[in-house]
């Protein structure tokens, strides 16, 4: 059995490509301009036949029809599809390829390993792993496949296509559960770079501002600086739990 609280249900919204949801359930995409259309998934209300009306916005890893004026996640998604909302959620676990992390385990015991919100991971460099592309080919012609990128060519030249294949996996999660040291590790020097690349930033740049501008510039150096301490210092803490416990296992 899986288990889903907010915080699970936010990170699987963010982390599973919405790309990965559409392949997954067949649904098409097409180049329109400079996004990717795909047909309205609300069939009851918009019987779209046309692409350039339904949008994919990478950035919120959602679609937004502007003929009916509404926004869908994955949940959203694979709900239109035919999937209960716990359906949906196990559903985007599985695509998420850490579908280890949600199964209730009443009987082992596990290592916590702490959470980190979005804000908090874009703070330390982690960033997220959504469409990643991995581009294996170049061609002159239009290809069948939808996992195209275009290189736009000059005036009176064709244009080229650049095929990629996305990930199917988040290696964020692969490290937590392959590694969880090496992850708790990873986080806390991410930490400690990004207190001394704003300490250094601060220090280099403090001189361009005038004396009444300085106090709010060092405030906001400091605050940035102290958040990044305090998840290091939460992570520290995790990494020496870890290791009393593995000394007790042994």
């Amino acid at each position: 059995m899986l288990l889903f609280n907010d915080e699970d249900k936010r990170e699987l919204l963010e982390e599973v490509p919405i790309y990965n949801v559409c392949d997954f359930l067949g649904i098409e995409y097409q180049n329109t301009g400079c996004r990717k259309s795909i047909l309205c998934p609300d069939h009851l209300n918009h019987n779209d036949q046309h692409y350039g009306s339904c949008f994919i916005y990478e950035n919120t890893n959602t679609a937004h029809c502007f003929v009916c004026n509404k926004s869908f996640d994955t949940i959203d998604l694979l709900r239109l599809n035919g999937y209960g909302y716990y359906d949906a959620l196990c559903q985007l676990a599985n695509l998420s390829g850490s579908l280890s992390r949600f199964e209730k385990q009443p009987d082992k015991k596990q290592f916590w390993l702490p959470n980190l919100t979005k804000e908090e991971r874009e703070l330390i460099g982690l960033y997220p792993t959504k469409r990643i592309k991995l581009y294996y080919a170049i061609q002159e012609n239009k290809p069948d496949d939808r996992k195209y990128d275009i290189i736009f060519g000059k005036e009176g030249e064709d244009d080229s296509f650049l095929l990629y294949k996305t990930l199917k996996y988040n290696p964020w999660f692969m490290l937590q559960e392959k590694n969880p040291e090496g992850y708790l590790s990873m986080v806390l020097h991410k930490c400690m770079e990004t207190m001394e690349r704003y300490y250094i930033f601060y220090e280099e740049n403090k001189n361009a501002y005038s004396s009444s501008e300085r106090g709010e510039f060092r405030k906001e150096m400091r605050d940035k600086f102290n958040q990044a301490k305090n998840i290091g210092l939460t992570f520290q803490e995790a990494l020496r739990t870890y290791h009393r416990q593995l000394a007790k296992e042994f």
